[in-house]
Parts: structure tokens; sequence; C-alpha cells
């Protein structure tokens, strides 16, 4: 057993990078699949998503790098039986000052986890949201990358550079690194621009992109605050079902036997998260509970289904058949002879609905008369009223 060691990268913060690394490992532990994650991460948030405390970082990745500590004396357990953790704190900021002047400094952390590769089946880096000492240590250390990208405009320029930088990283530190997958993150269909940057993407990269996507969810946000990975803390919900099918679906690119394959799907089975109830995660989004609640999305949606069936009807009008414009005229006479007929049961007739229409013209015209002379007669009361006032000024 050797590990496949993957790396989570994108010098753009706020992508959903650690949280793809944490659930990702939970999700493969789950599966029971031994799991090392190594949070090379000043911020020590994937440490944290754990639950992990600062008093048990007494020995971190920080002390692994400045051989002050062995990386198995660093390894935390955490809850998932399968999963241990390599955590990290502030300390590990000053690691790239300090590794500044040390040869081969790019291949330090490859050289530590060469000792793990035989115990652990995954083992996952979560770097930094920069392009330093820190994260070319994590590429050059992994068999392949994972880029998350957040489905938006400026992402994609991240991805552009991220992919050059793996080229040289190829060229130059790492021949065997390759792009294991992009990773579409806050994905919300019910935005026009989400689709836009997943057709880019796809169109560019094509089978490099994950056919997983992380939709926006609450229970994703709220599992780090709890100290757990989404897929422990609600597994029902929908981000925790669109990363259990991530691992799935890293899982069978390298599980070449039917047997491991029926393995993984038992379980899935156990921990309720079979394929009745995780389906597809794109499709299951709007019906799932907890999804998030965007008053935007929900305003666009309906607007654009009144767009499409305005030009449903209009397109429908333009094809109307002469047949059906006289079926139509000839319902129309019907209708209007069934009203003529309503018209003699009550006893109305032409003669006294002209007498009635005649009586209410008379009746407005005495009305407008009337108006005429109480307008007159103001205004002849305010003119008397006016040349007393002035008779009375000039006496």
């Amino acid at each position: 057993m050797t590990a496949r060691i993957i790396a989570f990268a994108n010098q753009k913060g706020g992508v959903g990078k650690t949280t793809s690394a944490v659930n990702l490992a939970a999700a493969l532990a789950q599966a029971g699949k031994l799991v090392l994650l190594v949070d090379l991460d000043p911020q020590g948030n994937a440490s944290t998503g754990f639950g992990i405390s600062q008093f048990q970082r007494r020995i971190t990745i920080y002390h692994v790098f400045a051989n002050e500590g062995m990386i198995e004396e660093a390894e935390v357990q955490t809850d998932l039986p399968n999963l241990k953790v390599v955590p990290a704190n502030v300390d590990l900021s000053a690691a790239e000052f300090e590794l500044g002047g040390r040869s081969k400094r790019e291949y330090i952390l490859r050289d530590k986890l060469q000792s793990r590769r035989e115990l652990y089946d995954f083992i996952i880096i979560d770097c930094p949201p920069s392009l330093g000492l820190l994260t070319l240590n994590g590429l050059v250390a992994a068999d392949s990358i994972i880029v998350p990208m957040q489905c938006e405009f400026y992402a994609l320029e991240g991805l552009s550079h991220l992919l050059n930088t793996t080229d040289l990283l190829r060229k130059n530190l790492n021949p065997e690194l390759q792009i294991e997958g992009v990773l579409l993150t806050m994905y919300d269909r019910r935005y026009n621009l989400t689709a836009a940057v997943e057709a880019d993407v796809r169109d560019y990269l094509g089978s490099r992109v994950f056919n997983t996507v992380i939709p926006r969810n609450v229970r994703v946000s709220e599992a780090p605050s709890h100290g757990k990975p989404v897929v422990t803390y609600d597994k029902s919900s929908a981000g925790a079902c669109a990363y259990v099918h991530l691992a799935e679906e890293i899982m069978a690119r390298y599980d070449n036997t039917e047997q491991n394959k029926l393995d993984f799907i038992e379980k899935l089975e156990s921990n309720n998260l079979d394929d009745g109830d995780t389906g597809s995660n794109v499709g299951n989004m709007d019906n799932n509970k907890d999804r998030d609640n965007n008053e935007d999305g929900d305003i666009l949606q309906p607007a654009a289904k009144k767009s499409k069936k305005r030009e449903e009807a209009k397109a429908s009008g333009e094809n109307i058949s002469a047949e059906t414009i006289e079926s139509n005229n000839a319902r129309i006479i019907e209708s209007e002879k069934a009203s003529s007929n309503d018209g003699n049961n009550s006893e109305k007739t032409p003669e006294t609905e002209a007498n009635t229409e005649t009586n209410i013209e008379a009746d407005e015209i005495d009305d407008k008369a009337d108006n005429k002379d109480n307008k007159k007669a103001t205004n002849t009361k305010a003119d008397n009223a006016k040349t007393d006032n002035t008779k009375d000024w000039a006496a």
C-alpha cells in the first residue's frame, strides 16, 4: 500500500479550499480508507475543522520543518478512527523566512512524508492561499493537485495563473505532478454566471473538471464552528452528499477491482449515504431542507421562466392555423347568441334599454347645468363682497 498524496491549492483565498480538504479527507475515512491530513496553512483552519485545540498542537508541522519533531509525533487522532491530522498554527508563518537559506528547501515536506506513505491510503495536504515556499513544498510532495474554484470571473484568472505555475513545477521540481481535477465550489445553478463559468472551465479543461460540484449550503458553513466536518455534522445535507460523491469519484480512479467498488458502496449505505439518499448533488440542491436561501436567486429564476413563457406564447401565436381561427370565431358567435338569449329571458328589450340610456344622459345634462348655476351664484356673491369692502375702505 502506497498513499496517494493530493494537495489542495489555489492562491486565491475564499474558494472553499480548506473546507474541501477537510471534508474529502473525512469522506474517504468514512469509506474505510486510512487518511492523513497535513495542515500546511499557518491559519490552522483545517485543524480547527476537526476540533483540534491549541493545547493538542504542541507539536505541529512547523516543528517538523524545523527538525524539532518527527511527523509521526505531530499526528493527532480525530473522532474518525481512520483519520489523523498533522496540525498547524501561527508559528508556521515564520517557516518561510527560516527555511529560506536551506538547501533543497522545496523538498523538505516530500522527504518527511516518505516514511508515512506505506501507512496510509491517502495523504491530503491543505496548502495556504499563496504561491510561497509552503505551497511549493506541498506541490513538490504531491502526486496530484485539486484546484477548488468558485464560480466567479476572478477565479478564472487565478486558475490560469495556477495552471502556469503547475507547468513550471512539472518541468523543474516535480515531473510526476498531475492535475487531479478542478473542483467547482459554492455552486448555485440559479445564477447565469455560475453556468457561464462552468461552461468555460469544462470547455477548456474537459475531463480534468470533476463531475461533482459543491453547492452553497448552510450546513457546510456551520460545521467548522462545531469542530466537525459536514459529513459527520449533518450527513444528510446537500453539502455532505456532494463531498461523498467527490470521494466516490476519486476512489473510482484508483480502486480498479470490482470488490473494492462494492465495499465502498456498502460503506456508504451503512452511513445512510447510499445513492437513494444522495442522488445528483446538483439536481437535489433545491429539494434539500437546509439549502442556502438567496433572495436574488429566487427573484431571477421566475423572471427567466416568465420571459421564456412569453417567447413560447409568441412563437405559438405565429403558428395558429386558419382552421383554429375559424373555430374560435364560431365559439364567439355562439357565446354572443347565448348572451342575447339571456337578455330576452330577463325581459329586457332594445326599446327599454334605449329609454334608460336617454334618461341617464338627460340626468347628466341637468346635473351639469345645476353645477354651472351654482358656480355663477358663488362668483356673484364674491364680487359683491369685494365691492362692499372697497367702498368701506374709501370711506
